[in-house]
């Protein structure tokens, strides 16, 4: 009953509840594994040992097999895979798959950016590979927990207060000062260029491609420790000298040559040994190389390398420019089709006002016709009223003289008839 409770503590993701999982737990470490795989089989106790023991992360593995949804999202190639999901960004782990090493690297991922050191612990420290120390104050350390946020855990930072700001990289136990004015892109670089020793191997150097400054020599196996301890010698035995600070600028990895190194640098490869310089986007062979000679090609490629970027910073500038005048073209373009619409807009409402002043002289002129018409309509209905009211007064006057007529007819008729009968 105990084992199945210790076991518990390892959270089991699916396809199901892994949403739920992880709202509830913003800072897990997930495993994605098979279980027919070897490795995962080795990992299982390891694994749940950290889990017993750590609580700042919940760790949680979910079986690619069961839940390949969640395993896609991943972009899964292998097995096991580790990721952490922290505070909604994820981060592989890469380191050696022991108890002590995954708990460190969550120690580290956990915990500031630059964390504080003294130089006693930097004594004890010297000897560490990939360790790089901010020596400043705290507004030097805030300024650089932005410059080296990318490189939690994947180099070993420090911090120590000085009234002096420094930069500097332990290195096979030496110091390397940057030198450069701090910037986020100087810093990013100085990283870069010194994370890896000075005579990194091929899978080291491999994203040391990208700066454009590495050379390759290529071997057989068996040559590969032989070869190192000579080039050690020829280049890091005086450090003092300039041949030494070379590496500090362009480094110089040693390998055997694998698929992948031929798919990316295509070299000749005869022996006894193949040379293969990176600069700028290109690639530079040599069949036969010389160990001695390796400190004179550095130093000509150094300069070919120089006049390369010089070359690609008026090249950056000419684009700039051109860029600039395109720039300038379409800002007089849009200016002039802005005044063409301001224009076009000031003709329209011209037209609109014409139009509106015409509707209303139209509308005015219609009115005073509709009035004057009016008016003689008024005029018609009382010359016609006056007129029929005479005949109709006539008509009255007829009619009240009628009788007298008659009457005065009717007294004459009487009259004659007296003056008749007088005779």
């Amino acid at each position: 009953m105990l084992f199945q409770l210790i076991l518990s503590d390892v959270l089991k993701i699916t396809d199901d509840n892994y949403a739920i999982m992880l709202a509830k737990n913003p800072r897990m470490m997930l495993k994605m594994y098979a279980p027919w795989c070897g490795h995962c089989k080795e990992l299982a106790p390891i694994y749940q040992e950290v889990s017993n023991t750590y609580s700042s992360v919940k760790l949680a593995e979910v079986d690619c097999t069961e839940s390949a949804s969640v395993c896609q999202k991943f972009a899964v190639e292998g097995y096991p895979t580790i990721k952490l999901l922290m505070d909604g960004q994820v981060h592989d782990y890469n380191r050696e798959r022991k108890a002590a090493d995954i708990t460190d690297w969550l120690d580290t991922m956990t915990g500031p950016v630059l964390p504080e050191s003294t130089s006693e612990e930097l004594a004890v420290k010297f000897h560490m590979k990939n360790y790089f120390v901010l020596f400043g104050t705290d507004s030097a350390r805030s300024q650089f927990d932005v410059y080296l946020k990318k490189y939690l855990g994947k180099v070993n930072l420090g911090f120590v207060y000085s009234d002096q700001t420094r930069f500097v990289a332990f290195k096979e136990q030496q110091q390397i000062k940057m030198q450069a004015k701090f910037s986020q892109t100087s810093v990013q670089s100085f990283v870069e260029l010194q994370k890896y020793d000075f005579l990194p191997t091929l899978q080291q150097a491999h994203d040391q491609t990208k700066s454009g400054k590495l050379m390759i020599i290529v071997c057989d196996e068996q040559q590969k420790e032989e070869l190192k301890n000579q080039m050690q010698n020829i280049l890091c035995g005086d450090q003092s000298a300039p041949k030494y600070k070379q590496l500090e600028e362009m480094p110089i990895a040693i390998g055997n040559a694998t698929e992948k190194f031929y798919e990316l640098f295509d070299p000749v490869m005869p022996a006894p040994y193949a040379l293969v310089v990176t600069g700028n986007k290109k690639t530079y062979n040599y069949k036969k190389v010389q160990l001695e000679s390796v400190s004179e090609i550095m130093s000509e490629h150094k300069k070919l390398l120089k006049a390369q970027l010089v070359q690609a910073d008026e090249f950056e500038m000419r684009e700039k420019k051109l860029k600039r005048k395109a720039e300038l073209e379409e800002e007089a373009r849009q200016l002039e089709q802005e005044r063409l619409e301001k224009l076009r807009r000031i003709q329209d409402q011209r037209e609109g006002e014409t139009v509106k002043t015409f509707k209303l002289d139209s509308k005015i002129i219609y009115t005073i016709v509709a009035v004057v018409v009016v008016f003689i309509l008024i005029l018609i209905c009382s010359f016609s009223g006056e007129k029929e009211a005479e005949e109709e007064e006539s008509k009255a006057v007829e009619i009240i003289e009628e009788p007298k007529k008659n009457n005065n007819k009717n007294n004459q008729n009487n009259n004659n008839k007296k003056n008749n009968n007088k005779k």
